[in-house]
């Protein structure tokens, strides 16, 4: 079987649709980005004053570490 140039190595048939979250790349993206959200979140955590209802928001990032 040859490839065209936008098959990108994928054993699809011409008729199959190719979708975003395919491509093993984007998913890396998705991922590290959640990472990186979850780190500004937690060093977000350090700067402001917490009123706080339940004792586990008292530790720091824990909205981070429920998130991710």
């Amino acid at each position: 079987m040859t490839s065209s140039s936008g098959d990108r190595g994928h054993d699809r048939t011409p008729r199959e649709r190719s979708y975003w979250l395919d491509e093993p790349r984007n998913v890396t993206k998705i991922y590290y980005g959640l990472i990186a959200l979850c780190t500004i979140s937690v060093l977000a955590d350090l700067f402001y004053e917490k009123h706080v209802h339940y004792g586990v928001e008292k530790v720091i990032g824990a909205y981070g570490i429920y998130g991710f």
